[in-house]
Formats: structure tokens, sequence, C-alpha cells
């Protein structure tokens, strides 16, 4: 990978892709129902309005509602941050592998870093099986060693550090590990030690949003 004149990293893309529309098509149901379910829960503070307003309100709800209106949304934004993911993985190690002394342009991290991604994209696809198969949503990573009733009082911090393991992700850091003593020349406990490092960094970061967002949350039902 590391010498070869091509990396064909958009072959994991174009894979990716395909499971994300996978995916769009299995859970965009399962939202429609979801909003149609909230809007109806929250009609009645809306019976007060002018019936003008009101059937305007219906309307936007029935637009943004549609299927076809969220299978363009989440497959546009999928896209996106699919790219944008790239990019963030790439820029990453790159500059993991650099402070380690890591012999390797940013082109040769790129492409490893994309194929790294593969046990994500066949994490994706069994989760888009099992939500065709079960008309549900799968629970992420260990979050599934609670129930639907505990996972309702369960801290969000620690929710957010539970569903980033699971066998796929165990896996892709694996293979970054691998590929980062393959492609930047380092040792094994260098590649090692980056994979932990970029795991450690996005969970940091996924449960710094979570405890703000709790803290938001908390702020605003302590002022109601």
């Amino acid at each position: 990978m590391r010498d070869a004149a091509h990396g064909y990293w958009w072959v994991v893309f174009v894979l990716a892709l395909v499971v994300l529309i996978i995916s769009t098509v299995a859970t965009v149901p399962i939202e429609v129902e979801v909003q149609q379910a909230a809007f109806e829960a929250q009609i009645e503070q809306f019976e007060d309005l002018p019936p003008e307003q009101l059937a305007q309100i219906e309307q936007t709800q029935r637009i943004f509602s549609s299927t076809v209106v969220l299978s363009v949304i989440n497959t546009a934004t999928g896209i996106v941050g699919l790219l944008f993911r790239y990019v963030l993985r790439a820029g990453l190690l790159f500059l993991l592998g650099l402070a380690l002394g890591g012999q390797a342009s940013f082109k040769q991290v790129w492409r490893m870093a994309v194929w790294t991604t593969l046990p994500l994209v066949i994490g994706s696809l069994v989760s888009a099986i099992a939500v065709i198969a079960t008309g549900n949503l799968p629970a992420a990573g260990l979050t599934t060693i609670f129930s639907d009733a505990e996972l309702a009082s369960v801290s969000p911090v620690l929710i957010a550090l539970l569903s980033r393991i699971d066998l796929y992700t165990l896996w892709s850091l694996a293979l970054i590990a691998v590929g980062m003593v393959a492609t930047a020349r380092l040792s094994l406990g260098n590649g090692v030690g980056i994979a932990a490092a970029y795991w450690l960094l996005g969970v940091g970061w996924a449960m710094a949003i979570a405890a703000i967002g709790q803290a938001l949350l908390a702020s605003f039902g302590g002022g109601l």
C-alpha cells in the first residue's frame, strides 16, 4: 500500500456510499414515524392559532417528514460527513505519525486511513440489515447492555463512551496500528500508541459534546 502506484481509496468510498444509501432506505421510515409521533404529541400547543397558521405548520411538517425529503437530506449530509471524516482521520494520523518520526507523505497516509474505515463500512451494513430485518434501530456499541428503559436514565457522557466500543471499531483501530507501522515505518509500539491516541481523541470529543449538551439541558431545565 505504501509503495503502490494507486491506492484505490475510492473503492472504499463507493462501498461506503452504497451502504449509506441502504442505511438511509432502512432508517428513514422509522425517522418519519418518530417525527410524526412527536408532532402529534405537540399539536395541542397550536390549537389556539388561527386555522391558516395551523394549516401552514401542518404542511411544513408534512414536507420535512416526507420520506423523499428526509432521504435526500440524509444522503447529502452523509456524503459530506463521510468525506469530512476521511480528511479528519487522515490529518490526525498524519500529524500523530509525524510527531513520532514517521516517514510518509500525506497521500500515503490518506489512502491508508481511508482503507482502515472498511470495517466501519461493514458494521454499517450489518446495522442496516438489522434495521430491515427487525424494523428497529440497533443499539450502538456496548449500549446494548442496557434495556430501553435503563438507557433513558443513563448519562449521555457514558453513552458517548460505550457507543464507541464495538468489534468493528476495534478492528479498524487494529488496521490503523498495522497501517501506521507499514506506511510511516514506525515501530509496533508507536503504531499501537497512535491508534489508541486517535480513539481517545475521538471519544474525548464525543464525551465533551455530550457533557456540554447535558449541562445546557440541565441549565434550561432548571430555569423553567
